[in-house]
């Protein structure tokens, strides 16, 4: 019996492994990534290989399209940790009034 292949999904996977390294350091650092769709071929699929390189990160993200349709974005929607938290500007102004 022959094999299927989603052609889209390895696609997708091949995109996600490329883009994995620039989304962790997004999400490391302002947890956002933002490119042009100039650079992109597919707006689609990349949105759809960001949001698989958040599966694989274990981080809940959404995935976005400007209403010019020039920059796509993928933002880390996980909950603050309790350090983030506690280092936030509001937590330490709290402190101090």
């Amino acid at each position: 019996m022959a094999k299927v292949v989603d052609i889209e999904r390895v696609r997708v996977d091949r995109l996600a492994d490329e883009l994995l390294p620039l989304v962790r350091d997004a999400f490391a650092g302002p947890g956002m990534l933002k490119v042009s769709t100039d650079d992109i071929e597919d707006v689609e699929r990349w949105r759809r290989a960001a949001r698989a390189c958040a599966r694989r990160l274990g981080v809940s993200c959404s995935t976005s399209v400007s209403a010019d349709r020039t920059f796509v974005w993928i933002v880390d929607e996980s909950p603050p940790s309790i350090i983030q938290r506690a280092h936030s500007p509001r937590a330490i102004n709290d402190l101090f009034m």
